[in-house]
């Protein structure tokens, strides 16, 4: 007889993906309820670095996992990830999340030892997959995640000795997440918007299709990444405000080679652009306030990662949801307005700060779109995840 194995277990991007959309709106609703007095956080971490831990390190992890489980079998033409081994490292990454929350109970060196290996072995299994094939173009993102997973140890090392309010592990983790946006949506945005134009127009003039990767686009890199190191570790500085305003200007110049205006009405391709025109204005808002010296600082944090990390891992998990399970590369209503609602969210979370008669209101409705996005994603993908590829 044959052994049966739910469909769910059969692609790393369902299980994963599916749980990131849940996790998503669980956290939030905690934090929503603890900022409201109906819940009580039993974290080690303080409540806001408990929130952005999570949002890393659960919600963006578990997407995290799901891309690269999906794509490095592609990358390399190995066997998936697949079945119970499958299983085993969501229950890894389960058992980190509730052991996270409770730490306050379980201890600081059991919360570390419950939620670190999640990233290392996960780091460890896409390195092996690269390393078989010798695919050394894919090694920086088993880079990015080692150092991933080092950003988490420093934070709890930071809590062990003391030092939490330092927040090195904190910046180091968005500079990360923010690497690997600056590395695969470098990649993938100008591919897919390539490839679109070539379907739409046939042989179209290559004057007239996106710049994919050249020296340019790893100077950016490079030099972002230089002005976010300095962040990590001189964030009050000017010179590193204006470096990371200039950060935030390159990658516009980089975002506005990938012909935004030509496929604007392709809403799949569309939110991919928006979500790096986002990192882009977050840079520049983090370097800007920096410079300022002002108030505004969780402005930018929120911009970088509400507005460019959410909308590239929704544009990525439709698209991938859609295109791993056989269906039509076409945005449903449902998915148009999902990438509606978190770009209110944003929206309405960069503008709160600055309208003192509306904060609460307008907190109110990026949250509602933070909902809504992640909810309208359960809606619409939750039954193509258990069912078979068409």
């Amino acid at each position: 007889m044959a052994h049966y194995r739910p469909i769910i277990l059969s692609d790393g991007f369902r299980l994963f993906f599916l749980s990131a959309a849940i996790i998503a709106m669980v956290n939030m609703a905690i934090w929503i309820g603890y900022f409201a007095g109906y819940i009580e956080l039993h974290s080690l971490f303080s409540p806001v670095i408990w929130h952005f831990h999570e949002m890393i390190y659960g919600f963006i992890g578990a997407v995290i996992a799901g891309f690269l489980l999906t794509a490095v079998p592609n990358w390399t033409n190995r066997p998936a990830l697949k079945g119970k081994n499958l299983l085993a490292l969501w229950a890894l990454w389960v058992f980190g999340r509730v052991v996270t929350f409770y730490s306050e109970y379980t201890g600081v060196y059991f919360a570390l030892l419950a939620d670190l290996p999640f990233i290392f072995i996960l780091s460890l299994y896409v390195f092996w997959q690269i390393s078989q094939q010798n695919s050394k173009r894919n090694m920086p993102v088993v880079l990015v995640l080692l150092f991933l997973g080092g950003a988490n140890t420093l934070m709890y090392v930071e809590y062990i000795f003391g030092f939490s309010l330092s927040q090195y592990g904190y910046r180091l983790s968005i500079v990360l997440v923010a690497t690997l946006i600056m590395l695969i949506g470098g990649r993938i945005i100008p591919n897919f918007t390539r490839n679109s134009l070539r379907n739409m127009m046939g042989n179209e003039p290559q004057q007239n299709l996106p710049i994919l990767m050249n020296k340019f686009d790893i100077s950016c890199i490079i030099i972002s990444l230089i002005g976010l190191l300095l962040w990590v570790v001189l964030p009050d500085e000017k010179l590193v405000g204006m470096l990371l305003m200039l950060v935030g200007f390159l990658h516009l110049i980089r975002l506005s080679r990938w012909r935004f205006l030509a496929i604007y009405k392709i809403p799949m391709l569309c939110i991919l652009h928006v979500a790096y025109m986002w990192l882009a204005v977050g840079f520049f808002l983090l370097g800007l306030f920096i410079y300022m010296d002002s108030g505004y600082y969780a402005v930018a944090i929120h911009v970088i990662t509400v507005g460019a990390f959410t909308n590239m891992i929704l544009g990525v998990m439709t698209r991938a949801s859609l295109g791993h399970t056989g269906r039509v590369l076409t945005a449903a209503k449902t998915t148009i307005l999902l990438y509606i609602a978190i770009n209110i969210a944003v929206i309405a979370r960069m503008l709160a700060p600055f309208s003192a008669d509306f904060e609460r209101e307008l907190l109110y409705l990026s949250s509602a779109g933070w909902f809504g996005a992640f909810g309208l994603f359960i809606i619409e993908y939750t039954a193509y995840f258990f069912t078979a590829r068409k």
